[in-house]
């Protein structure tokens, strides 16, 4: 009884030894922290906003309306404080605007500054960083501001629970969207990332597009993305072509759960057959959006020309039967903005 004792009261103290070197470990950690704290306050203690402020007043004058105004005022305002907490280290997530807003809300070279200040706090990011968020939604943000976010982020690899960019006008001009595509792959490719949202880039080359197919091809931790109202190709038959491309891509080289592509040209159902061998493959796809593409609605040609749950039987017993019988999980959502259609298998 007494070794027995003696025994077990040797486990425990050898249990203890071992708690007691795992707490110590613990604490030299969180010094570690506190003087890495300490450092950065050093750092940043003389550190001031220094973007002037602009008024409402000014505002007006650089040409906003009423609701831009409030609007825009609001954005810079984030800017500062998002600022603030990028150089403290205390930044959870990265969003500007909303898309809620009224209207895309136009760049102003008085806004350079603080576009410079919001770049110099994205440095101080480090490696491993996890942001709920890097959201621009109805900003413009013109190709020299997109220049400065990447030269601030480059040599980051952070963790990103969603990229949303949305009506940030970053193809001014034909041709010219390669600059949001690069700052949306480039995040792709250096981050670990579970959603991407990209809408309302209006690229008139499909090639503009590659490099961010490229990036979600790639990257195996996404599992939501929604590439909206950004195929913009002249010529029907080159959209619808280029179009289908895009999301064939997408289906053929990825395990996501959730596809939107809606606005893109997509001709359905001339482009299905493409579609449907691509489709079989995704078994882990449980919804698809492919509505508000051209042919893609209710009104299908020759069969009858109308929105009502006849075609849309059709659309299940034509296009998609064969997909649903590979995935009896998916669902499609086809149609227009006045009427939308879900295709799935009967539970």
């Amino acid at each position: 009884m007494a070794a027995e004792l003696a025994q077990e009261i040797a486990s425990q103290s050898t249990n203890l030894q071992d708690r007691v070197i795992e707490l110590e470990g613990q604490v030299s950690l969180l010094k570690f922290r506190l003087d890495a704290l300490e450092s950065g306050k050093k750092s940043h203690e003389d550190w001031v906003y220094s973007a002037p402020s602009i008024s409402e007043e000014e505002l007006q004058e650089m040409g906003y309306d009423e609701d831009a105004v409030d609007e825009m005022a609001s954005v810079l305002a984030e800017m500062k404080n998002l600022t603030n907490k990028l150089r403290w280290g205390c930044c959870d997530k990265i969003s500007l605007g909303d898309n809620i807003f009224s209207q895309m809300l136009k760049y102003h070279e008085r806004f350079l500054p603080h576009w410079r200040e919001l770049c110099d706090g994205i440095y101080y990011l480090k490696d491993d960083d996890e942001l709920k968020c890097f959201d621009i939604m109805n900003v413009e943000v013109p190709n020299h501001i997109v220049s400065m976010i990447l030269k601030a982020m480059r040599g980051k690899r952070l963790k990103i629970e969603c990229i949303r960019f949305e009506y940030c006008n970053f193809s001014p001009g034909i041709g010219d969207g390669e600059y949001g595509i690069e700052l949306a792959s480039w995040l792709l490719n250096h981050s670990t990332v579970s959603s991407l949202v990209y809408a309302g880039d209006i690229n008139y080359h499909e090639f503009n597009f590659r490099p961010l197919i490229s990036a979600i091809v790639k990257h195996k931790s996404l599992r939501s993305v929604e590439i909206n109202l950004c195929n913009g190709i002249v010529g029907e038959e080159k959209a619808s072509k280029a179009g289908c491309e895009m999301l064939c891509s997408i289906l053929e080289n990825t395990e996501l759960e959730y596809v939107s592509f809606q606005c893109n040209c997509l001709k359905v159902p001339n482009d299905a057959s493409r579609m449907i061998e691509a489709l079989k493959g995704c078994s882990k796809l449980v919804y698809l959006d492919i509505s508000n593409n051209a042919g893609a609605t209710g009104s299908l040609p020759g069969w009858g020309g109308k929105r009502n749950e006849v075609n849309a039987d059709k659309w299940r017993l034509h296009i998609f039967s064969e997909v649903l019988k590979v995935n009896p999980n998916l669902t499609v959502t086809v149609g227009d903005f006045n009427a939308n259609y879900q295709i799935a298998s009967k539970k």
